[in-house]
């Protein structure tokens, strides 16, 4: 449980200067009064601004974050970064095996599946959210804390916990070879290159700048194939839903050549097929893909969420490092298994499409003591490919533990989870959407805060889901058509050229351009396709065709009253990554630590 924090989260950015927009409807008696704090990915810089948008402090650090940053009581900032100086993207090996698409099984990685030969090199895994070094910041952005934390074979990327105890929980990759993964049970057709489960790892403080290695959890102890009964792991998957089933990635993986995202209806597609790649059954390393970490002192136990998996899982912390390798041992007595999944019975073969509750989700957490709700899970549910269409969902629920304190069962099924509260969007469900990333935090007043991450939209929402303060950072004017990203990386996904100008810094065969996809020179608006992109004209990147009464601006004109849609503009253009957020968090008025502070806007070029 994030108690005494307030995660400030990475912005899907890439400019130093990002757009900011003005604040809407923030002067009522229903708002929570704070002030809101978010970091930009790709930059250096993380942000505090007030009820209006405005800017009143910010850190500049050396190091860009590895997506989370929490704001402690003290004041300081307690924050993962990435292990080189500047702002940077995603870190090695990452696009030859995570996000290549078909074309990249074929032209990065070379061969047709089953043709290949599975190699047993193993590289430092990397990827989106890469990061390696733990910092604590102190107002005035000082260093006070430092470690870093990367290995060989392990590297943090996403979301740490910093524990009551003061120790630190990191989600890691765990890198296995591509012949490791396949002598481990994995089908050959779904390998190409290197397979990264995730593992947890917790760091105890000896020093200014020391810490150890306390406790270990890792994915791949806890593995089950029923593909090749002649190799380790098989059993029938069916019957252990405490285990995770190897040949089975539900965002990436299992579906037919073209058919767009894995095990979907064709389309956008998530972080794959339609985000980044062409389409086809991906040879994803990012395997599991967790994106959110929390710890329960009081239950000993943590969550995690699996954007490629869809379910949320929990992990018996009281288990020694030996016990959390095994089946046995611990207060559950399962070991390291899984005491507790939920979002997506197909992930153990006990359910279809059908009976699937989460999709891709992001950012689940328990509410904090003290807050409505308090003890609660929240989870922002992204929602691509719904049978009912793509939206987004804020999901507030209890976890069914009986009497004893152990999760109740339906035969070989978890059961369900007790809803408490939803929000979708009361007029058009499809109107708020976020493919990827996104966040929600419970506020004192019993309101939430929704961080709608792919459109770079905050909003405050009662319990009766009235809106009561939004936020836009894409609508100074800046953007135009296509905007800052069109300007950065005009060539690269085809956005616009919009304000910032021409093909962008990086396109052609920049790093988004020719050399990860061949994508060519930017179109002329943002709806169009690259030449060689394989989207086609009618994808308004991540959003879907959401948008169509604004023209062809990315996002172009601020949002009034709450009215979504159409004021959001054609769209993205591709993938508009200056515009993301990861999530956003509001930061109490009161808070002790701000007292005395100086908070008056600071003047920024970026804003009015």
């Amino acid at each position: 449980m994030k108690k005494g924090l307030f995660v400030v989260i990475s912005a899907f950015a890439i400019l130093h200067f990002i757009i900011f927009g003005s604040a809407l409807s923030q002067t009522n008696d229903k708002v929570f009064e704070g002030y809101t704090l978010f970091q930009q990915l790709f930059g250096t810089t993380t942000y505090l601004i007030n009820m209006d948008g405005k800017i009143v402090h910010e850190w500049d650090m050396e190091n860009s974050a590895g997506f989370s940053t929490y704001f402690l009581d003290n004041g300081h900032l307690f924050r993962s970064a990435s292990r080189t100086a500047g702002g940077g993207m995603m870190g090695g090996g990452m696009m030859g095996g995570m996000m290549g698409g078909r074309g990249g099984r074929g032209g990065q990685r070379g061969g047709a599946p089953g043709t290949q030969e599975f190699s047993d090199e193993k590289r430092q895994p990397g990827g989106i959210g890469v990061g390696g070094k733990i910092q604590e910041i102190d107002w005035d952005g000082n260093v006070v804390w430092e470690y870093i934390y990367a290995t060989e074979t392990e590297v943090p990327h996403h979301d740490i916990e910093r524990m009551p105890n003061d120790n630190i929980l990191l989600i890691c990759w765990d890198a296995k070879s591509a012949l490791e993964s396949i002598e481990a049970g994995r089908n050959p057709a779904f390998q190409s290159g290197e397979q990264n489960p995730d593992c947890i790892v917790e760091l105890k403080p000896t020093g200014p700048n020391t810490a150890e290695v306390v406790w270990k959890w890792y994915a791949w102890d806890h593995i089950i194939q029923d593909f090749d009964p002649n190799k380790p792991n098989y059993g029938k998957v069916s019957e252990h839903p405490e285990l995770i089933n190897l040949n089975y990635t539900d965002s990436w993986d299992d579906t037919a050549p073209g058919a767009g995202q894995g095990n979907r209806r064709g389309g956008a597609g998530g972080m794959g097929g339609g985000m980044m790649g062409g389409g086809g059954p991906i040879p994803v390393t990012d395997w599991t893909h967790f994106n959110a970490i929390d710890y329960n002192e009081e239950l000993d136990l943590i969550i995690v969420s699996s954007y490629t998996i869809s379910e949320i899982w929990v992990i018996d912390h009281s288990t020694t490092t030996e016990e959390a390798a095994g089946h046995a041992g611990g207060k559950h007595g399962k070991g390291g298994d899984l005491i507790y999944r939920y979002g997506n019975p197909a992930a153990y073969k006990q359910g279809t499409i059908e009976d699937k509750k989460f999709f891709s989700p992001h950012n689940i957490h328990w509410i904090e003591k003290g807050l409505p709700g308090e003890g609660h899970l929240l989870i922002f549910n992204n929602g691509p490919n719904r049978l009912d269409g793509n939206y987004s969902s804020v999901e507030e629920f209890t976890l069914p533990i009986d009497e004893n304190g152990k999760f109740k069962m339906n035969g070989k099924v978890f059961a369900d989870v007790i809803p408490v509260w939803q929000y979708t969007d009361p007029n058009k469900k499809t109107n708020f959407y976020s493919q990827n990333i996104a966040g929600a935090q419970r506020l004192p007043n019993g309101n939430t805060l929704i961080c709608e991450g792919a459109s770079g939209h905050f909003f405050e929402v009662t319990s009766d889901k009235e809106i009561v303060w939004e936020f836009d950072y894409s609508t100074s004017g800046l953007g135009g058509a296509g905007g800052a990203r069109g300007g950065m990386m005009g060539g690269g996904f085809g956005g616009g050229q919009g304000a910032r100008g021409g093909a962008g810094m990086m396109g052609g065969a920049g790093a988004f351009g020719g050399g990860m996809r061949g994508m060519g020179a930017a179109p002329a608006d943002a709806n169009s396709a690259a030449p060689q992109g394989q989207r086609g004209a009618g994808m308004a990147g991540m959003r879907g065709q959401l948008g169509q009464g604004a023209g062809a601006g990315a996002f172009g004109g601020a949002r009034a009253g709450g009215a979504r849609g159409g004021a959001r503009g054609g769209g993205m253009g591709g993938f508009n990554m200056a515009n993301q957020i990861f999530r956003a968090v509001r930061i109490p008025a009161d808070h002790p630590a701000l007292k005395g502070k100086e908070l008056t806007p600071i003047k920024n070029d970026t804003q009015n």
